[in-house]
C-alpha cells in the first residue's frame, strides 16, 4: 500500500509526497469535490514510480473510506490482472470512494495518458468521473461489480 499526500499525515505511516496544495473547490450538480486535477497528478506519480507493476490490481480509496481488502480479494482472484479492466460499482458507473484497476488497465492508462489529457478535460470534474471518462476514451473494459460498494447512500444516482 502507499499513501500520497502533500503533508506527513501520521507519525510512523510513510507517505509519498505530492507537490503543491491539494485543496479543491466544491461544485457541480451534486456539490462534490472538483478534484480531477489533483488525482491526475497522483496518477502521473504512480506511473512514474511503477510500483503498481508489482501487484495484480491497483485500488484507490478515499481517505474517509472503510476499506476491507478481504472482501475484495475473492472478486479479484476470479479475474485476470492481464486483461485491461476496471470495476464499475453503483448503477454500472465508476462513482464514489473506490476505484479498482487491473495491472493491464493501469499500464494502458499510463500509455494513454496523453489521450486522456486531450479528450477529457479535468476542469470541473470529480476524480471518479474523470477516471471513468478516461477509461472510456481509452476503450478499456468496465466490468460491473455491484458488491464493490455498499448501496447504502447510492439508492439512486448521486
Amino acid at each position: 500500500w502507499a499513501i500520497y499526500s502533500n503533508v506527513s499525515l501520521v507519525a510512523g505511516l510513510p507517505s509519498t509526497p505530492l507537490v503543491g496544495a491539494l485543496a479543491v473547490p466544491v461544485g457541480g450538480r451534486y456539490r462534490s469535490l472538483v478534484n480531477a486535477g489533483v488525482f491526475a497528478q497522483l496518477w502521473r506519480r504512480l506511473f512514474e514510480e511503477g510500483r503498481y507493476r508489482l501487484y495484480d490490481w491497483t485500488v484507490k480509496v478515499d481517505p474517509d473510506t472503510a476499506f476491507m481488502p478481504r472482501f475484495l480479494r475473492p472478486t479479484l482472484q476470479a479475474r485476470s490482472p492481464d486483461r485491461a479492466v476496471y470495476l464499475l460499482n453503483v448503477l454500472a458507473k465508476l462513482w464514489g470512494p473506490i476505484e479498482v484497476l487491473s495491472r493491464a488497465a493501469v499500464d494502458a492508462f499510463a500509455a494513454g495518458r496523453a489521450t486522456c489529457e486531450e479528450e477529457v478535460n479535468p476542469i470541473g470534474k470529480g476524480e471518479d468521473y474523470y477516471l471513468h471518462l478516461c477509461m472510456d476514451a481509452l476503450r478499456l473494459e468496465g466490468v460491473v461489480e455491484p458488491a464493490l460498494l455498499s448501496m447504502g447512500r447510492w439508492r439512486t444516482s448521486p
